[in-house]
């Protein structure tokens, strides 16, 4: 808008008050974006942690359904631990699969320990004793993370 007469003044604000209210603004919300990130970090935390703990009841229940003597409780030697494929074959059935969580990383590891106990004086069957544990490292963060589960198998 143009002014003919010379007492005319256009007013607006300077650009040293609108840096003053931009970095008044910053300070403000500069606490509120630090609570968003932090919240957004700990809900993928608790959304890995709980996806492992399904991974864990997955195998345990897989265990569960199988016959006592399947290949799936065989290991290699005197060891009684072994790693576990990212994708399990469900027995019977070639078109199902438990699946690891991709979002857990692919420096997760997932193994599985076996114990077998045979039927004597103090034990009146066979059974075996099965922990599934798995690790992974959380994005951001230093000290790896676990879910364990241990359960057992009784020979029917």
């Amino acid at each position: 808008m143009f002014c003919n007469h010379y007492k005319c003044k256009i007013k607006g604000f300077s650009f040293v008050e609108i840096s003053i209210v931009c970095f008044i603004l910053l300070v403000l919300l500069l606490p509120i974006f630090t609570l968003i990130s932090r919240g957004s970090s700990v809900t993928v935390r608790n959304r890995n942690e709980i996806l492992a703990q399904q991974y864990v009841l997955n195998i345990m229940a897989y265990c569960n359904s199988i016959p006592y003597n399947n290949d799936f409780f065989k290991v290699i030697g005197d060891e009684k631990t072994k790693e576990l494929d990212k994708q399990i074959t469900v027995w019977g059935h070639d078109d199902l699969a438990i699946d690891f969580p991709v979002e857990l990383g692919e420096t997760a590891s997932r193994t599985i320990t076996i114990n077998d106990f045979e039927k004597n004086d103090k034990w009146p069957f066979r059974c075996r004793l099965i922990t599934v544990k798995v690790v992974w490292l959380q994005p951001g963060e230093t000290k790896t993370r676990n879910v364990t589960m241990t359960g057992m198998v009784k020979e029917k």
